[in-house]
Order: C-alpha cells, then structure tokens, then sequence
C-alpha cells in the first residue's frame, strides 16, 4: 500500500480570543492516498475550513496549532515535509502553498482582485513557482481557463472580475488553483452549477480533491470517502462504493 500524500494526525487549533482561547479542532486525523478524493463534511462551524486553513499554512492571525502534525509526501522529490512545523512565511511552505497544494475559496468576488485582470491573477502562482517566460506563462494559462470550461479563454486573459458572471469567477478560481498541476488539490465547498468544470479540470490535470462542504452528492461519488465532523468533535469514516 502507497503512503498518503497527506497524513493529519492529532491536529489541534485555538483561536484566541478576548475571554481566552477557544478550541477549534479537537484532534483531527485523516489520510489523502494518491489517486483518491476525500471529502470532510459537516455543519456550519464544525471546522472544515479551519482544517483546510491549517494545511495550506494560512490560519488567521489569532489562530495557532497546538498540536498535531500534517505530513506533506511529495510525489516528485519524494521527501516528507510535517507542515505544521513550518512558518507560514519560510520559503519551504511558500514553495508548497500554490506550488503542491492550492485551495477554491467560496467566494470568487471577495477572493478575486477587482484591480487586475483575470490572466494576471491566474499566472501569478505559475510565474511564482515555474521557471517559465511571459510568453509561455500567458500560453500555459489559457490553456487552463480552456480546461475549466471559458468559452474564449484568450478573451478571458485580459478580463477583469467584474465583467465575469459569478460562474465564471469560480471558474476563475479553479483555475487559480490549477495552473501549477498541483499533486493534490482543495476546495470549499463545493457549488453545483460548475461541478462539471471541476471534474473535467481534477480529471486533466491528474489532480485529486479533498473536498470541504456540507453534505452533497459529490460526496459520495465513485469510491470517495468521506470525513462527517460533527459539533460533539467526532468523525465518523466511511467508505463509499456507489
């Protein structure tokens, strides 16, 4: 059996607050394996986007991880990075953030830029992480929002968010998210109209989810497993075949 691309073991997050800290995860465990989709599932406030925070190294300001530790396999160079022991700032999780492991936030119009255009946002992370000119990093990225389903993705490069419905701002993100290849890929929560993109891009880019949300039929698609987080700080893991 292959090792987990992502292993989460015993994470615990507080967040401090006036009256004191407040726990948020309460000893978390779960495996990402190559080639599979995990979904972690719960109600509003059960601490599915914390989680997916802490892996990518952008928990808020008066959050920290108590303990627990998130080991990253790399694919490619095959070594083992405990994510939770980095700074958030050390150049070992930038190379990470982005590079490896991207994240689709909710929210397109509040993650997006409305000062630059679409192909600006979109290349940032590929310039940041890829050794590539600008002629190649421009090519590279209509060539993803193609993948994520812009009806003219040249049209597209020199878009601004604004002048995007809000279909095609997710779409946006998507490919934000993508454009680097990453091994392993995130998103929360899931939004139905454009599922469809996301499985066409997931499957292209050879790029498995882990899917944060409340419960939704993506959930339990193929043999994806899901994480239920419920308010009692329980998990129930579950195998589905369907």
């Amino acid at each position: 059996m292959s090792e987990p691309l992502l292993s989460v073991r015993d994470l615990r997050v507080v967040f401090r607050m006036a009256t004191g800290e407040i726990e948020a995860l309460h000893g978390v465990d779960f495996d990402i394996e190559p080639g599979s989709t995990v979904a972690l599932v719960g109600e509003s406030g059960s601490g599915k986007s914390v989680t997916a925070q802490a892996v990518e190294g952008i928990l808020p300001t008066n959050a920290r991880i108590t303990s627990g530790q998130l080991i990253y396999k790399d694919p490619v160079s095959d070594t083992h990075t405990d994510i939770a022991a980095l700074n958030p700032d050390s150049p070992e999780l930038q190379a990470i953030r982005g590079g490896r492991i991207s994240i689709i936030f909710q929210e397109p119009m509040v993650s997006l830029s409305p000062l630059h255009t679409v192909g600006d946002q979109v290349s940032e992370a590929l310039f940041l992480h890829h050794d590539v000119n600008r002629a190649q990093g421009i090519e590279q990225t209509e060539a993803m929002l193609e993948m994520v389903g812009f009806p003219d993705p040249a049209r597209a490069l020199r878009t601004y968010p604004f002048e995007l419905s809000g279909g095609l701002r997710q779409r946006a993100m998507i490919a934000m998210a993508l454009v680097c290849l990453a091994p392993s890929g995130r998103e929360n929560p899931l939004t139905t109209p454009i599922g469809e993109a996301k499985e066409r891009a997931f499957s292209s880019a050879a790029v498995r989810p882990f899917i944060l949300g409340f419960l939704h039929p993506g959930a339990f698609r193929r043999k994806n497993r899901a994480r239920l987080r419920a308010p009692e700080r329980l998990f129930w893991r579950l195998a589905f075949s369907l």
